[in-house]
């Protein structure tokens, strides 16, 4: 049921302009007991999922709860304003009209969060943030970039701004939030994790595509028990969604729960095992067999931390970075509230994934200003990894050619020197090969290069 109530002006609105028409509740009304939960919506239809929006809608009135209230703020493709709505009790209400907001600003999040917090005080206070979904990717010209694009505006949100919303949005209020959930593809990973944790206790994410469905409100909401804590909730989360889409969708599907305390163990594992394999020479070739089989997503630069750590460790003997793997391991452990799957291609997915492009070709110059990777090594990692793998693949290249002239081989070992002086100097890439010395007569000779220190030796 539909119900339009009248409304007296409240706090300070979500879009900047402040709200188009007002209609609230009714006066003279005792207040309402406080709920256990409320659960914040910032629902961002203004692009092609508005199909599938009012089907949502319909499954949060369906779903609620008493114990639970929600604040649904709504903006679609085929309108020019907002709504904000609210469900409780069976009922969905239009709270507010509003302009038009521009979704993809994070400081429209930001608002909408503070004056949810204001008008809906619970126990435990819960933020959706539904839409397409891109992890901390925004690629020039994509249709999805970061997430909560807006169509109208052509912005969004990225991983670090939604930091900076959730802290801004909860800042006059003193607390953080309980839970942070993303109704959104490909959101949960370590650059996106390392963005939000501070501001929240349960972060709830998928590292796949979430399909056009997303979550079963109506379920989700209409069995989460009473008394429910923030990682009751997120356990119940992850179940009723894995049940509902292992009955109706043939696509796998995963979902995850992290205890936010405990990420930083594993932001500062991620760190040291990329130090580890900065100064590990035979590291190289180990790690590309990986990315060989390693768990990849959608988003084939995605791939799982953790099947990543277990290959790595299985395969690399070194004390340094078996030290850095079995702390890695340990963290992520402790740090995982919950993480399933349906199985298929899905089947080594642990919960959470980081960006490991397997070319050079395909990393992304902006993943350097992400603060995650100003506050880690894990770009530097990947920047010596992916020279080492350019380096290695023309050393081949020389290597099969068979004979070649010694100037010529001296001229090409130099250049590659010049280009990866990160590789050259650990000393990691060798070559052997035939040479003609052209001074001695056509004599040929094997000669060995190493790029890096005293780089050319042999006879």
């Amino acid at each position: 049921m539909v119900v339009l109530l009248l409304s007296t002006a409240l706090a300070p609105a979500w879009a900047a302009g402040g709200p188009r028409r007002s209609r609230a509740m009714a006066t003279g009304q005792p207040a309402a007991a406080i709920p256990e939960w409320t659960i914040l919506v910032y629902l961002d239809g203004d692009n092609d999922l508005d199909d599938v929006v009012e089907a949502d809608l319909q499954e949060m009135e369906d779903g609620v709860p008493a114990h639970v209230r929600l604040l649904i703020l709504v903006d679609r493709a085929n309108t020019s304003g907002s709504q904000l709505w609210e469900c409780s009790k069976g009922v969905r209400r239009l709270h507010e009209e509003g302009p038009e907001p521009d979704m993809g600003d994070w400081q429209t999040l930001a608002r909408f969060l503070d004056r949810g917090l204001a008008l809906a005080p619970a126990s435990h206070i819960a933020l959706i943030i539904w839409n397409h979904g891109m992890g901390w990717k925004h690629p020039e010209g994509a249709a999805t970039r970061g997430i909560a694009s807006d169509d109208t505006s052509g912005s969004f949100i990225t991983a670090d701004q939604l930091g900076l919303a959730l802290r801004e949005g909860a800042r006059r209020h003193g607390r953080r939030l309980d839970v942070v959930a993303f109704d959104a593809c490909l959101m949960q990973m370590v650059e996106v994790a390392w963005a939000v944790h501070r501001w929240c206790d349960v972060l709830i994410g998928s590292e796949e595509v979430v399909p056009r469905a997303g979550f079963p409100y109506d379920r989700f909401l209409g069995g989460l028990p009473v008394g429910a804590d923030a990682e009751k909730l997120a356990r119940h989360w992850v179940d009723t969604y894995l049940e509902s889409y292992r009955q109706k969708e043939p696509q796998p599907v995963a979902l995850s729960a992290w205890r936010c305390r405990d990420l930083p163990a594993v932001f500062d594992a991620v760190n040291g095992l990329a130090k580890a394999l900065l100064t590990t020479p035979a590291a190289g070739p180990v790690v590309k067999s990986v990315l060989q089989e390693v768990q990849r997503f959608t988003a084939r630069d995605h791939i799982d931390l953790g099947h990543f750590g277990d290959l790595l460790g299985s395969r690399l003997t070194d004390e340094t970075i078996r030290t850095a793997l079995e702390k890695l391991r340990i963290a992520l452990d402790r740090a995982r509230l919950c993480a399933n799957h349906t199985g298929g291609h899905l089947r080594h997915s642990q919960g959470l994934a980081i960006y490991f492009p397997s070319r050079s070709a395909f990393c992304s110059p902006s993943y350097q200003t992400l603060e995650f990777a100003r506050m880690s090594q894990w770009d530097d990692w990947l920047a010596h990894y992916h020279a080492w793998l350019d380096m290695s693949e023309e050393v081949a290249r020389l290597e099969t050619e068979g004979a070649v002239a010694l100037p010529e081989v001296v001229r090409r070992v130099e250049q590659l020197a010049r280009s990866h002086p990160e590789v050259g100097a650990a000393g990691q890439a060798q070559i052997r090969f035939w040479a003609v010395h052209q001074a001695e007569g056509g004599r040929a000779a094997e000669v060995e290069a190493v790029i890096g220190r005293g780089w050319l030796s042999g006879d």
